[in-house]
């Protein structure tokens, strides 16, 4: 028995011992990208204390005493695929701390944050050619 039928059958207590950890944060939107990014690449992903955080007093408990145990934890399924995600995740999170270079519209000029994939004023889509940045 694979998959989401295999973990809606055994207690999160059980799960542990059958899921390697890829990814923990108090923050659970990052958690939520990781996954969707690892499920992309084929990988069975699980999220475990994806609750935790989600009632009131769990969250004013969690700011007020932040304890790492209670933090949404990313967690492959198949442990041949830890390896995998490990990378996958570490590529990732590279290349979030690479700073992006602002650039020059070539239809309208404008200055674009490097991360911006079109011109905010008037759409036109960054082309890859361009090298010009809005600093030079």
């Amino acid at each position: 028995m694979r998959g989401k039928d295999w973990i809606q059958q055994r207690p999160w207590f059980f799960m542990k011992a059958y899921m390697k950890e890829v990814f923990s944060s108090a923050d659970s939107g990052i958690v939520g990208l990781y996954q969707t990014l690892l499920e992309q690449a084929g990988i069975a992903t699980f999220v475990r204390n994806s609750g935790t955080q989600q009632s009131v007093v769990a969250g004013l408990a969690t700011a007020l005493l932040p304890l790492p145990i209670f933090y949404p934890t990313l967690c492959v399924v198949n442990d041949e695929d830890h390896a995998e995600a490990v990378e996958i995740l570490r590529t990732a999170k590279r290349d979030a701390d690479t700073p992006q270079v602002d650039w020059v519209c070539p239809k309208c000029g404008e200055s674009v944050p490097g991360n911006f994939t079109s011109c905010w004023k008037c759409e036109q889509p960054r082309d890859s050619d361009t090298g010009k940045t809005g600093h030079e």
